[in-house]
């Protein structure tokens, strides 16, 4: 019997994303990168970032609802910080 190989996943933009943001949240907890609004939220604590993050999953939210398909996916990250979402709320 001849044995087949398994097909690993491709890697997906949003798996390159999500690496691309933990790599910048790492950068700036360890003072390589300069970003405020992280650096701000890091402080925080959990809390504060947890609370963020269901902000910006609610955004996404009503965005995919409201048939905002290029909103959800192409969101981008603010200049200044290179890191989080494009709410003008601050940490």
């Amino acid at each position: 019997m001849a044995r087949t190989k398994e097909k690993r996943p491709e890697k997906s933009l949003a798996h390159d994303r999500i690496v691309e943001l933990q790599t910048a949240i790492i950068e700036v907890r360890n003072g390589q990168k300069i970003s405020p609004r992280t650096a701000g939220l890091l402080a925080a604590g959990l809390p504060r970032m947890a609370q963020k993050l269901a902000e910006d999953a609610t955004e996404a939210v009503i965005e995919a609802v409201r048939g905002e398909q290029s909103a959800v996916i192409n969101e981008k990250l603010p200049k200044e910080d290179g890191v989080g979402s494009t709410s003008p709320g601050g940490p």
